[in-house]
């Protein structure tokens, strides 16, 4: 291949198909994919029987069958309603609804788009048929049981975005890709972004891992709603426990009221692991009968993520409670704060 000497757009004219695909192409970043979140959906005739509807929408379509091909765009305007072929009486079978293009350019006479059904061989374990030629992006899966005389929606799987190399939806190039947590992009850039549907999470890729670039706030909580029994060594009335991502920072906030009918006590308020080894803490000294508040906090990264556990400890000196009351509650809290 060499430079291609006529620039897209020159003139007032001179610009070919091909070089207005790469353009597409460079723009959307190479990807496909339907544009709105009910585009070309696949469903049950409305009356079902041995047909489904494609609902009205627009889709991007990689070309497949050259390295400089670039990118269609193929519209249906309306519902379009497909024949599913009789269903074998022994075996079921898998077919496909397609949206495909042809390009006489790189293979056969035809210069269309067309959605249409490609229909699978029956077997006892069917699998997928294969693509036909041209550029296609598969619309749904239709299992069409034995001896079945019509398609409901519980035949149809939407592939829309999770067939074979179908990695969410189309986005510009920048633009926030919609996805799922198993569809995310193979090949993504450092700064692509996504939204995973099925979580709910924004990631953006770092160069090397997906990450989720800001705080995702207040993971759990516990609070004390009875009072302690009295203590002189270190006790643990309250826990929580987190599922954490990996590689985030992690904020353990406690905060407690303290008690004491000695003048002097010294009460300690500490953040402890699962195990009791302190992380942190914090003294008092108090007076005889009279109330006090103890807060502590501590930072720690989230390492592998998964379940972590994060306790409340107390020590006193003298005999103490951690009290309660709807006023004056004791509590612990863990809190994401971001990218570690």
């Amino acid at each position: 291949m060499a430079v291609q000497t006529t620039p897209f757009a020159i003139q007032s004219g001179g610009e070919t198909a091909p070089l207005f695909r790469r353009l597409a192409s460079a723009l959307w970043g190479a990807r496909g994919g339907i544009i709105g979140s009910g585009d070309l959906a696949v469903a049950q005739n409305g009356t079902p029987n041995m047909s489904v509807n494609v609902a009205t929408g627009q889709v991007i379509v990689p070309g497949s069958q050259a390295t400089y091909q670039g990118l269609y765009f193929g519209e249906n305007q309306g519902t379009t309603n497909l024949a599913i072929a009789p269903a074998d009486s022994t075996n079921p079978r898998r077919d496909l609804v397609v949206a495909r293009v042809q390009d006489s350019a790189y293979s056969g006479s035809a210069d269309e788009f067309s959605i249409e059904v490609v229909t699978g061989t029956p077997a006892a374990s069917p699998s997928d048929p294969s693509l036909p030629s041209g550029s296609c992006w598969v619309l749904a899966r239709v299992q069409v049981n034995a001896g079945a005389s019509s398609i409901t929606n519980a035949n149809i799987t939407d592939l829309r975005t999770t067939y074979t190399g179908q990695f969410g939806r189309a986005a510009a190039l920048g633009g926030k890709i919609i996805c799922t947590s198993s569809t995310r992009p193979t090949a993504p850039f450092a700064g692509m972004q996504i939204r995973e549907t099925d979580t709910g999470r924004e990631y953006n890729y770092s160069g090397s891992a997906w990450v989720i670039p800001h705080p995702l706030g207040r993971l759990g909580h516990a609070v004390l709603n009875a009072n302690s029994s009295a203590f002189t060594s270190i006790i643990y009335p309250l826990s929580v426990t987190v599922t954490a991502l990996a590689n985030r920072r992690l904020r353990v906030h406690v905060h407690a009221n303290v008690f004491s009918t000695t003048d002097g006590a010294n009460i300690s308020v500490s953040v402890c692991d699962a195990g009791g080894t302190i992380a942190n803490q914090a003294y008092r000294t108090v007076q005889a009968n009279k109330g006090d508040q103890i807060t502590v906090e501590h930072l720690v990264d989230s390492g592998a993520g998964g379940s972590l556990t994060f306790q409340l400890g107390a020590y006193s000196t003298d005999s103490s409670l951690v009290t309660a009351s709807g006023t004056a509650y004791t509590s612990i809290a863990v809190y994401d704060e971001g990218p570690a």
